[in-house]
């Protein structure tokens, strides 16, 4: 079934997706089968990284932490982009993902290089807002 692509979420349009020759040995994998149905605009609920409790309890703290010690509300733009951030170490920490921040969470095409540079042989996942994000072990 397909679920109503959200605007914010995606382009305007579909990608069109150039595909290269079909690698013998088999189906395509599951993370390329996704990043397509992303691409072309089916983005649903379960597609967003979740967001652990303690991660949520944590940048809520460390953003009350900012307000109080330099005396200013943090915007809500910043808050989401800091629990983006925050979801986003949590689950992938240390590995470069492809991925998009939305305002409702974090999707992620690929992670680790190999996925990324498979993803990218078969699309144009920057014109759709994904950007590869090199991580660092902050968590």
């Amino acid at each position: 079934m397909a679920h109503e692509p959200n605007p914010s979420d995606v382009g305007s349009e579909p990608v069109a997706v150039v595909e290269p020759p079909a690698e013998p040995g088999g189906p395509e994998p599951a993370f390329v089968a996704r990043a397509r149905r992303i691409l072309a605009g089916d983005v649903r609920p379960d597609d967003y990284l979740p967001v652990p409790d303690e991660v949520r309890a944590a940048a809520a703290d460390f953003i009350r932490q900012v307000e109080t010690e330099h005396g200013f509300e943090v915007t809500d733009e910043a808050k989401q982009r800091t629990l983006n951030d925050w979801t986003l170490f949590h689950h992938h920490d240390g590995v470069n993902v492809l991925a998009r921040y939305t305002p409702h969470g974090v999707l992620v095409l690929a992670a680790g290089d190999q996925q990324i540079r498979q993803v990218n042989q078969r699309f144009d996942p920057y014109r759709r807002g994904f950007a590869p994000m090199f991580q660092s072990s902050a968590w």
